[in-house]
């Protein structure tokens, strides 16, 4: 039998035989990455490379998962162009990434917009109000 043996236990490359055993390669992923030891913290320090920030007030701090364990070359973290949104200005929506605004406060109304490479909001389309027509299932329509 090709069971799982749950007993016993199985290495995570013994189970991938099982679950895969022609070795097809067009649709494997690759685990090596997976079978690598994650970072040690057991001497209790944990960082925050993006606290506080140290990008641009027009930049976005985002972690990069790219760095390899130990590599003191490697920035761990990248500071992506941005829009600021909010009352405040406070929040931050990466380049080419869409957003949902309310077009009015404390209203069901939306806009979606996409902060464009200037980093300025731009190409907004407003969306329909979900109270001001009716849904339709079927041939049945209910009212908000």
């Amino acid at each position: 039998s090709s069971g799982i043996n749950a007993e016993y236990g199985h290495s995570v490359g013994e189970i991938c035989r099982i679950l895969a055993p022609n070795s097809d390669t067009e649709t494997c992923v690759d685990l090596q990455h997976y079978l690598v030891p994650g970072l040690d913290h057991s001497d209790g320090i944990i960082t925050h490379p993006c606290q506080p920030s140290p990008c641009r007030q027009s930049q976005q701090c985002v972690l990069n998962r790219n760095c390899a364990t130990g590599d003191m070359y490697c920035t761990p973290y990248l500071c992506l162009d941005s829009c600021s949104v909010g009352a405040l200005r406070d929040y931050q929506i990466e380049v080419g990434t869409w957003i949902r605004i309310p077009k009015i406060e404390n209203s069901d109304c939306y806009k979606v917009c996409t902060c464009d490479q200037t980093r300025k909001l731009s190409g907004c389309q407003n969306l329909p109000c979900p109270g001001s027509f009716p849904c339709k299932l079927g041939d049945t329509e209910y009212a908000h």
